[in-house]
């Protein structure tokens, strides 16, 4: 049938990190309120790593601020 779904737990692929994508908006975000001169999709990896290392560190901050709110 079409609704018969079966699920596949797969041990050798690493954990997804489920604030990535969020991580990512505010990376770019961040690197668009500096008005660099040179486009996100051109900078290097270690370069945008960067920026996600401070996503990663704001958001942190966020969560702590809520969780004691």
């Amino acid at each position: 049938p079409a609704d018969d779904r079966t699920y596949v737990h797969r041990d050798d692929l690493p954990p997804t990190d489920p604030d990535a994508e969020l991580v990512e908006d505010m990376a770019r975000a961040g690197h668009a309120a500096v008005e660099a001169p040179i486009a996100w999709e051109d900078r290097s990896e270690p370069f945008r790593d960067e920026y996600r290392t401070i996503a990663r560190a704001a958001l942190a901050v966020v969560r702590e601020y809520e969780a004691k709110s």
